[in-house]
């Protein structure tokens, strides 16, 4: 019999911060918040230690039998900051990426822009999210998250090599927002816990979105940036949000990905992901 507490996993990132926010601050009793990398939450939650989590868009498409919260997730429309492409030779000419290992979902959209709009066959590789071991070992790096996103104010020695915010160049290439991760909960949740469900992570983002600058803030200084820089990433480029723009460009995603043989062809986006 499952715990009448609600187990609820999230990448312990700052772009998470607004969405935990009322979970956390004066939080409901009957929440349990657990926070791990994408891939190992996604993991926890398909394996039955969770009732729902932020997982990653790929581990979501991967499981249809979950199920998600409607209009809510981590997206973008334009430069995401937190999702960079580091390269020592031009983006055509990589001949081995390393991909950070906490997410699988940047990884395949890496792949996505390489192989479709570059034109790049490199090997690729996965590796700890540490960039001056990550480009001693190969030509380009996949940072996603925290580590991507102060990469700028604490580089490797010899100097920070250039690189594609993965955001910006998938609306360039597609005019579309993207979806990194969805709300998703196991289907063999309750329908009363559902409901439960989906009113504490509409609630608890609405104080988050009320706290913003406090979230920066506090939540940035932990992190070691800058709040100005912190408040910018919360409000101008991450998307919690889901608009039409976003569920475009998840589908396109999908399209994209089954084409290159990056997923299957009976994938399809999850039922249920746009707001009634």
């Amino acid at each position: 019999m499952s715990s009448p507490t609600l187990r609820i996993g999230i990448m312990p990132y700052l772009l998470g911060r607004p969405l935990l926010r009322g979970l956390i601050a004066d939080g409901p009793p009957d929440v349990e918040v657990v926070q791990a990398v994408p891939s190992s939450i996604g993991q926890s939650l398909i394996e039955g230690q969770l009732d729902a989590a932020l997982g990653p868009i790929a581990m979501t498409l991967a499981h249809p039998e979950l199920r998600v919260i409607p209009g809510l997730g981590v997206a973008c429309d334009g430069p995401v900051a937190s999702i960079k492409l580091f390269h020592r030779v031009p983006l055509a000419d990589l001949r081995r990426v390393a991909l950070d290992t906490s997410s699988r979902s940047s990884a395949l959209l890496a792949k996505i822009i390489l192989q479709r709009f570059e034109g790049a066959s490199p090997e690729f590789v996965t590796a700890p999210p540490d960039l001056e071991a990550m480009l001693a070992v190969a030509d380009g790096a996949l940072l996603i998250g925290d580590n991507a996103l102060v990469a700028e104010l604490r580089p490797p020695e010899g100097g920070l090599p250039p690189w594609q915010d993965l955001g910006e160049r998938w609306k360039r290439e597609t005019g579309l927002g993207f979806v990194f991760a969805m709300w998703a909960y196991r289907s063999d949740l309750d329908r009363g816990r559902a409901r439960r469900l989906a009113e504490v992570l509409y609630a608890s983002l609405a104080r988050g979105e009320a706290d913003m600058e406090r979230v920066a803030d506090e939540d940035g200084r932990v992190r070691g940036i800058p709040r100005e820089m912190a408040y910018r990433y919360l409000t101008e480029n991450i998307r919690y949000r889901l608009q039409e723009v976003n569920l475009a460009g998840l589908a396109r995603y999908v399209e994209l990905a089954v084409e290159l043989g990056l997923l299957p062809e009976d994938t399809v986006v999850p039922e249920g992901a746009r707001m009634a």
